[in-house]
């Protein structure tokens, strides 16, 4: 299992006011690794293949999206998916993950039309609809937020071979572990491939777009 552990005060309270300032000092302080990284990148002259496709992730769901409208995987039919699942209130790996996301969608517009992010949030109790469609805002302005009960979480995630659990460590502090892929999923509902969290920009882009690209042209 890919985990990703982020340590997380459960007593914690952020005001809805603060988020976007919380968020404009997390963007930058990812905005300045992600660019030593693409540089390091370029610098090598990398190749991004896409991960070989596995049967084992993808099928259906039914959350609720920042809105509060139900929706399924259904509702995605006929277009590509982008499709992250983390929580709101990690302090690190998500919201690079998201920026990640956010910064290769832009990179290769117009392409990226073709393509819907989504952000699975796996900890609904801790962030209420306009929290996460605040948070996944500040990556890109057309990420979806997606919640719902515990049961439909769990079924989504388990879907995709998303593992998550809750532990406290000495200090009584309470961190989340959850598997990290992101999953790239084609118009007819199947997943095409997935990156590990650490994928950099250059490399989700590069394979979003020959996909797309591969299919408009054909």
């Amino acid at each position: 299992m890919d985990r990703v552990n982020v340590g997380v005060d459960v007593n914690r309270v952020v005001s809805i006011e603060l988020i976007p300032s919380i968020f404009r000092i997390i963007v930058l302080a990812v905005i300045f690794m992600s660019t030593i990284g693409s540089a390091v990148a370029d610098t090598e002259k990398k190749q991004y293949p896409a991960l070989p496709f596995s049967s084992d992730f993808g099928g259906s769901f039914k959350l609720t999206d920042h809105t509060g409208q139900i929706v399924t995987d259904r509702d995605f039919l006929g277009q590509y998916v982008i499709l992250y699942f983390g929580y709101t209130q990690c302090a690190d790996v998500c919201p690079m993950v998201l920026f990640s996301i956010g910064q290769a969608l832009k990179k290769i517009e117009p392409v990226a039309g073709n393509i819907t992010p989504l952000f699975v949030n796996l900890d609904p109790d801790r962030s209420s609809l306009i929290v996460m469609k605040q948070y996944v805002h500040n990556f890109h302005p057309r990420f979806i937020g997606l919640t719902g009960s515990e049961r439909e979480i769990s079924r989504a995630a388990g879907a995709y071979g998303i593992r998550y659990r809750y532990v406290k460590d000495d200090n009584g502090m309470t961190r989340m572990e959850h598997s990290g892929k992101i999953f790239f999923i084609g118009p007819n509902g199947e997943v095409l491939t997935y990156f590990p969290h650490e994928a950099s920009v250059d490399w989700i882009a590069t394979v979003m777009e020959s996909y797309v690209r591969s299919s408009l042209e054909q």
